[in-house]
């Protein structure tokens, strides 16, 4: 059987939920179905690797989209892939709109969104122009793969991208792998068993910037009378106002920031509950992973998927946008409630585990 040539394209391998999910999709799907090329724009700085011998990488080594496109476009021309697999919104615009001068004959494109665009586009400059690029272009896409379904009612109602276009795919989760990880962090730890700590322990992970809501959470934890220590886990440009806030609001000794980690699940499992602040979301990655390890989460409701992957009481508590006294108040009952953490374990692998995810896109792929 002749394989279907597949072209993965990203901007960047920094850390991030969307890289750490493209990459997952690129190494698991089934190499003897697709012949596998990933193109990163810029790899510098990379966070995650492409390490199987069964996929053909590329570094453009060029940080802007716009130059990117020609060197894309040469490898099109020449290669002649049956799919071109793109994600992220500034690199899925230039590619819809240049989408019939990239000579690819019979190539079909595929998109992966990260985000509600019309939230995401706020965060753009100039906001008009975006949500222009995206009306007008984003049906030259073949088809667009959203994470969940406010994001493909995103595309409708703002947008008016067709609904045959679109097709729902959660993230997936490796719980395996993460169960490894937790496994091998915990056994390279040399004395005693850790004893039971006086105070409670909460954790965050994800990029630091504003639309991820992290003063949110610290300005909630100002409020709770309570002992605790919150790990806050990754990099971004709010780094040093957060770590001021945290100063200024007087918890500046329980807050510890640990920047990226190839390995925060030690942290996620041992944490009593993840604390989630987000504006917007795509399907958060982090809320899943939270799952697999057990943890419990407490978030604030927002457009993007978190009320597909909290059920109420079961793994979690979700709580109306910018209500700060309802936060806490879930905060406090979800430390007295027994969450059976096996459950939500299992749970998270039943609904979001890696080999029916993959079906999904293969089948995507070969559609």
């Amino acid at each position: 059987m002749t394989k279907k040539k597949i072209l993965f394209v990203i901007p960047t391998l920094q850390s991030g939920g969307s890289e750490r999910v493209f990459t997952t999709i690129a190494h698991q799907i089934d190499p003897s179905v697709f012949d596998i090329t990933f193109m990163v724009l810029d790899g510098r700085d990379a966070f995650f690797s492409i390490h199987s011998p069964h996929i053909k990488f590329m570094d453009l080594q060029t940080p802007k989209v716009t130059k990117a496109f020609w060197a894309i476009r040469a490898w099109i021309k020449k290669e002649q892939p049956n799919i071109v697999f793109s994600t992220l919104s500034h690199l899925n615009i230039i590619l819809a709109m240049g989408r019939f001068f990239l000579a690819a004959k019979n190539a079909r494109f595929i998109a992966r969104e990260s985000s509600v665009m019309s939230l995401n586009n706020q965060y753009q400059n100039p906001t008009w122009l975006f949500n222009f690029l995206t009306r007008q272009f984003y049906n030259n896409f073949d088809t667009i793969i959203c994470q969940s379904r406010d994001m493909h009612d995103d595309f409708v109602h703002h947008f008016d991208i067709s609904e045959q276009k679109l097709s729902i795919i959660n993230n997936p989760i490796d719980a395996v792998e993460i169960e490894k990880k937790i496994n091998v962090a915990l056994s390279s730890r040399t004395g005693d068993a850790p004893q039971q700590t006086p105070f409670f322990r909460f954790v965050t992970v994800g990029r630091l910037t504003k639309s991820k809501g992290i003063d949110r959470l610290l300005r909630v934890l100002h409020r709770l009378d309570a002992a605790f220590v919150f790990d806050i886990v990754g990099d971004g440009q709010e780094m040093d106002n957060l770590k001021a806030l945290a100063d200024n609001l007087g918890i500046k000794e329980k807050v510890r920031f640990h920047g990226a980690l190839d390995n925060p699940f030690p942290l996620v499992a041992q944490a009593d509950v993840f604390l989630f602040g987000s504006h917007h979301e795509g399907f958060p990655n982090v809320l899943i992973e939270a799952g697999a390890c057990g943890t419990p989460v407490v978030s604030f409701d927002c457009k993007g998927g978190i009320n597909e992957i909290i059920e109420q009481g079961e793994n979690g508590f979700m709580v109306a946008h910018n209500d700060f006294f309802a936060f806490e108040k879930a905060l406090r009952v979800s430390l007295e409630v027994p969450f059976d953490r096996q459950k939500i374990k299992q749970r998270t692998q039943e609904r979001f585990g890696m080999v029916q995810i993959i079906k999904k896109y293969e089948n995507i792929f070969l559609g």
